[in-house]
């Protein structure tokens, strides 16, 4: 079984994943994966680079097939941005959501980049708070706090704009 910390892979049929997000992980949404006899196709590419690149790696994990195609369904982040692992496959979109991804993903990213100190700020003050003494599920929240956290700068610092 392959293990990712943004999401867990459901068999549904043969030749056929649900790919569930975990909570805290960069998934934040549901991709599919579609053994298609010769390819691969997979169904959106989650919120962040770094579950994309989960998403291929159990494409080729649980198929060993060339990826041909990537559908996205829509244009909302948790549905595109994890595209940029993609770049080789066809994207397909209809052309509406290609637009918006235009329109809207650019201009996300930028403002993201310019609230990066404010997320260095909120990660400093978390890690402080860890080391008073809590008890152990205020601390289990903090680490999950500072996991997400980091997971959204990581995102930020190395999201690639990828369109159909």
């Amino acid at each position: 079984m392959f293990l990712s910390r943004h999401f867990n892979c459901v068999p549904l049929v043969e030749g056929i994943y649900c790919l569930e997000a975990k909570e805290q992980g960069g998934a934040m949404s549901n991709a599919g994966l579609i053994d298609m006899g010769d390819y691969t196709l997979i169904f959106d590419t989650f919120n962040t680079p770094q579950a994309g690149k989960d998403l291929r790696d159990a494409a080729l994990y649980y198929f060993n097939k060339p990826i041909r195609y990537i559908v996205n369904s829509h244009w909302h982040g948790d549905h595109v941005r994890g595209n940029q692992f993609f770049s080789d496959e066809v994207i397909i979109s209809s052309s509406r959501t290609r637009e918006l991804m235009i329109k809207t993903q650019p201009d996300w990213l930028a403002r993201m980049k310019k609230l990066l100190p404010n997320l260095e700020e909120d990660l400093t003050k978390l890690n402080t708070s860890l080391e008073l003494k809590l008890n152990d599920s205020k601390q289990r929240e903090l680490l999950s706090q500072i996991g997400y956290l980091q997971e959204i700068k990581e995102s930020i610092l190395t999201l690639e704009v990828t369109l159909p």
